[in-house]
């Protein structure tokens, strides 16, 4: 085992010589000295050559007695093909082999920091940095006494008042992963930007060490300086702040659309129930009236034909000059059906929203929000009819009339998709589920109205059955 770790040390690999460099300082055996300080001295890897060196102090703290003594490595029959692999735990490692990597006042040099720092370092700017802290806690397999002590140490994170060799595509990931995470917390999303932090720190260590980093990291954790690095270092005191952070502003959310919905109560929903209900009494009149006036127009270019005016249905004839009363009660029964039509559906819509979708809002807002849309775009869609009908007939199947339908079609489209997005909004759950729920009220609706009609048609049917005395 101490062989393969010495041969390690020549690996043109840089993660395997960091690997034996670690191993060398936990095993503590001073016959090492001579490699790690030629490591020391000699390797191209700056990190690695401060990192031997800790490892060295680490030996001679453990063997106080043979600081000026040289020792010539113990030999030992190279591993045979057949034998096992190295899987050794921490707990196959005595107690004692672990003190020089607790803390301890007494030791001038704090080996453990310093090596929590390179051991962080050569893991981050190796390579490894670019899946973040949270990747790093991901233990390798097989399992090594060496990777077992990386865990350990890397917990600590980088080490303030040390600077690391960071690659500038590193730096620049760092930047702007900050300044993503400053957006995040101006908007209140404070768990989110921790991630960031978090990120930005994994890509460039040296962070630690920046004021703004810092003041950012307080800013979004409400702690000082040390307790707020503390929080981004630490798994665990990372992912309760995250899930704190996340219920916090689930609550506020909850908090703030409980009283936008109060602002819409029944005062809300008369007020525009009766500027639709004037739209749709009114709309199909005035629909009728330019209707008629558009044939009338029409019918006048053929007056001096009189077996043309004789052939057109009565009906026909006579719709220019229709009465107001008829008008009036035909208006009625639109507004009145159109406002039926609207509770029953808004109905449905809010019980399979609160009861199947889990979407939290009161049915006096959903109507206030739906009716804010109609009483907006359905006079638009009316005026835009008006026109086309009144084209159609001057211009005879110009394409002006396409012209203008367009827009209509346009125009309805949109305010459905608005009355998607409004119920979406009432409901807090989503335009996607605001969707659903319209769809699955419509459906709904149209079951009823089929399971009415099969009623209706099986109770005529009897009727007349009853009436011709065919039973």
């Amino acid at each position: 085992m101490f062989d393969r770790y010495l041969a390690q040390l020549k690996s043109a690999d840089p993660a395997q010589r960091r690997q034996a460099i670690i191993s060398l300082g936990k095993l503590g055996n001073f016959a090492a000295m001579p490699l790690l300080a030629e490591v020391y001295r000699t390797d191209p890897d700056p990190e690695l050559r401060d990192l031997a060196r800790h490892a060295g102090l680490a030996i001679r703290q453990r063997n106080p007695g043979m600081s000026g003594t040289a020792v010539p490595p113990p030999t030992s029959p190279p591993p045979s093909a057949s034998s096992p692999a190295f899987t050794v735990s921490l707990d196959d490692v005595p107690e004692s082999a672990m003190d020089p990597y607790r803390a301890n006042e007494s030791i001038e040099e704090p080996d453990l920091d310093l090596l929590i720092g390179q051991v962080t370092a050569a893991a981050g700017i190796a390579g490894a940095s670019k899946r973040g802290i949270e990747a790093l806690d991901k233990p390798s397999a097989p399992r090594t006494a060496a990777d077992d002590i990386e865990d350990e140490l890397r917990q600590q994170g980088p080490v303030a008042g040390r600077e690391y060799n960071v690659p500038k595509e590193e730096r620049e990931r760092a930047k702007a992963a900050i300044e993503s995470a400053l957006t995040l917390q101006m908007r209140g999303e404070n768990g989110k930007s921790l991630k960031l932090l978090t990120e930005a720190l994994s890509f460039d260590p040296n962070l630690i060490n920046d004021s703004y980093f810092t003041s950012i990291a307080a800013s979004v954790t409400g702690l000082d300086g040390n307790g707020a690095l503390r929080v981004i270092i630490d798994k665990g005191q990372r992912r309760s702040f995250v899930k704190n952070a996340e219920q916090t502003r689930k609550q506020q959310r909850n908090e703030k659309h409980l009283t936008e919905v109060r602002q819409n109560d029944w005062n809300a929903v008369v007020f525009e129930l009766f500027i639709y209900f004037l739209i749709m009494l009114f709309g199909p009149i005035f629909l009728v009236l330019v209707i008629g006036q558009s044939l009338g127009g029409l019918f006048g270019n053929f007056t001096g034909n009189a077996d043309f005016m004789a052939s057109l249905p009565p009906e026909i004839a006579n719709f220019t000059a229709i009465a107001a009363a008829p008008l009036l009660l035909m208006g009625l029964f639109s507004a009145v059906g159109s406002v039926i039509a609207l509770f029953i559906q808004g109905g449905l819509i809010h019980l399979i929203s609160t009861g199947v979708l889990g979407g939290r809002g009161t049915f006096p807002n959903m109507l206030t929000l739906i009716l804010r849309v109609y009483n907006r775009w359905v006079p638009i869609i009316y005026l835009l009819g008006y026109v086309t009908i009144a084209v159609l007939f001057i211009a005879q199947g110009s394409i002006v009339v396409l012209c203008l339908a367009l827009p209509m079609i346009v125009i309805s489209f949109y305010m459905v998709l608005q009355v998607v997005v409004r119920t979406g909004s009432a409901y807090d759950y989503g335009t996607a589920m605001g969707c659903i729920a319209i769809i699955l009220s419509n459906f709904v609706l149209t079951l009823i109205s089929t399971l009415l009609g099969v009623l209706a048609g099986q109770t005529l049917s009897q009727a007349l059955i009853a009436a011709l005395g065919l039973n």
